[in-house]
C-alpha cells in the first residue's frame, strides 16, 4: 500500500509481514448479514467514507460499460456501478446519517472469510518526507530514480483470467523477457544512463522506507514540496529485512516495529546497506501535481478511508467496514478499536489474501506512529451493489453467527 499507482503504497509495516502473515492458504467466501450486524455501524462518519467514495465514483464514470472493476472471483461491470454512482454524484454534502442511508439502499453487506476464518491481519501505510535536493552535493548522494524506459510490466490478466490483477515486471533482451535489475544491481549503478533522476535525497535509510510506502513528500531546502508517487517497480519479489533482523536475533521480535528497524538501519550504516540489498525490490516514482497520491484505482487517496487490499478478491472502489485495533499516537504499545467505513482503492504487493487490508492513514507524525506499530487482527465486511449477484461458489455453505464473531 499508491501503488500505486500501482504498489502499493507499500507499507511501512510491511517489515513484519512475514511474520504477521500465518498462512498461504486463500479460500474466500461471503456471508449475507445485515447492516445491523455491523459493530458501530451508527457511530461512525459514514459522510466521511462517502467522498472517498464519490472520488471513485469519478473513476467509474468514464469508464466503458463492459469494462470490469471487479476480480477474478467477482467480475463487476462498470455499468453495474453507474446507477450507484449518479445518485452519489448529486448528493452534495450528505450528514452521516444520510450517507448510511445511502449505502443501506444500495449495497449488500457480507461477512469476509478465508478458510471459514473471519480475521486476518491489518496494517497501515502513510505518507512520509524525505529531504531532497535538486542537485548532487554534499550529503545529497543518493538518487530517487523515475520509471525506466526500458522497464516492462505485463498485465497477465491479458494473457489468462487465472492471474487477473497479476503484473510482471522485466525488461527486453533481445527478443525475451528477463528480470530487471535488482536493489543491489542498481544501487552498483547499474541504471547509469538509462533512467533519469526525479531529485537527490540524503539517505539510503529514507529512500528505502519511502519505497516502502509506495509514495512521499519530497521537502527541497527552500522549503518547497513535490509529491512523488509510484511509477512501476522492478519485479523482484519483495523481502522482509525486518524478518531477517528478528531470525538472525539482531532485534527482538517483541521490540520491532517501523521505528526500531529505521533506528537499527540508520545506526549500522555498512550492516544496514547489506540488509536493504537483501530485498531485491525496487521502486520508481513521478512528480505528481496533487495533494494526495493515487492509488491502483488511479484515484487520489484519502487519509482514514481509503484501504489497500488484495484486487484478486476484493474489487476495488468497494465500500468496506472494519472492525479491529489501532495503536494510540501518543501511546502506540496501547490500541484503541477502530471500527469505520472505507474504501478499497489501492493494492500493496506484500497484501495477499482474502482477509488482508492496509489502511492509508495520510502524512504526518501522527500517521507514522500509528503506522509503524499498526500490525493488528482484524476483520472486515465487504459491500457490493445490490444489482451484482453473488457467484454460488462464494457463498458460505454453513450458517454463521455474526453477533459472536464480531471483533
Amino acid at each position: 500500500m499508491i501503488k500505486r499507482s500501482f504498489f502499493c503504497l507499500v507499507l511501512l509495516c510491511v517489515a513484519l509481514w512475514g511474520y504477521a502473515t500465518p498462512t498461504t492458504d486463500y479460500k474466500m467466501t461471503l456471508q449475507p448479514v445485515s447492516f445491523t450486524d455491523l459493530p458501530g455501524w451508527e457511530k461512525d462518519k459514514e459522510s466521511e467514507a462517502f467522498k472517498a467514495f464519490q472520488v471513485s465514483c469519478h473513476r467509474f464514470l468514464t469508464l466503458r460499460p463492459d469494462d470490469s472493476v471487479g476480480t477474478s472471483a467477482m467480475m463487476i461491470k462498470a455499468k453495474q456501478w453507474w446507477p450507484i454512482c449518479r445518485t452519489a454524484m448529486q448528493l452534495k454534502n450528505p450528514t452521516d446519517s444520510q450517507a448510511r442511508v445511502f449505502f443501506q439502499q444500495h449495497f449488500n453487506v457480507y461477512t469476509v472469510f478465508n478458510l471459514q476464518q473471519p480475521q486476518g491481519l491489518v496494517t497501515a501505510y502513510y505518507l512520509p518526507e524525505v529531504q531532497v535536493s535538486h542537485t548532487r552535493h554534499g550529503s545529497f548522494t543518493v538518487p530517487i530514480y523515475s520509471r525506466p524506459k526500458d522497464l516492462i510490466t505485463v498485465k497477465m490478466g491479458l494473457f489468462s483470467s487465472v492471474y487477473k490483477g497479476r503484473k510482471l515486471s522485466g525488461k527486453v533482451v533481445g527478443t525475451e523477457l528477463y528480470p530487471y535489475d535488482s536493489r543491489e544491481e542498481i544501487n552498483k549503478g547499474s541504471l547509469k544512463g538509462r533512467v533519469s533522476i526525479i531529485a537527490w535525497g540524503n539517505s539510503y535509510v529514507d529512500r528505502f522506507f519511502l519505497q516502502i510506502q509506495g509514495s512521499g513528500e519530497a521537502v527541497f531546502p527552500d522549503g518547497k514540496k513535490e509529491l512523488l508517487g509510484y511509477d512501476g517497480e522492478n519485479g523482484r519479489s519483495y523481502i522482509s529485512i525486518g524478518k531477517l533482523l528478528v531470525d538472525s536475533n539482531t532485534i527482538a521480535m517483541k521490540d520491532m516495529s517501523a521505528q526500531t528497524l529505521k533506528k537499527w538501519l540508520n545506526s549500522h550504516p555498512k550492516k544496514g546497506a547489506a540488509v536493504m540489498e537483501a530485498n531485491p525490490s525496487f521502486i520508481f516514482f513521478r512528480v505528481l501535481k496533487q495533494k494526495n497520491p493515487n492509488g491502483t484505482a488511479r484515484v487520489p487517496l484519502t487519509p482514514w478511508r481509503s484501504v489497500a487490499v488484495d484486487q484478486h478478491y476484493i474489487p476495488l472502489g468497494s465500500p468496506m467496514w472494519f472492525a479491529t485495533d489501532i495503536p494510540l499516537a501518543k501511546f502506540p504499545l496501547l490500541k484503541q478499536p477502530f471500527k469505520h467505513l472505507m474504501v478499497a482503492q489501492d493494492t500493496g504487493g506484500a497484501i495477499r489474501g482474502p482477509i488482508r487490508a492496509d489502511l492509508y492513514l495520510g502524512a504526518g507524525s501522527k500517521a507514522e506512529i500509528i503506522s509503524g506499530h499498526m500490525v493488528n487482527k482484524g476483520r472486515y465486511w465487504l459491500m457490493l451493489p445490490k444489482s451484482f449477484a453473488i457467484p454460488k461458489r462464494l457463498l458460505a455453505v454453513e450458517s454463521v453467527d455474526s453477533n459472536k464473531q464480531q471483533t
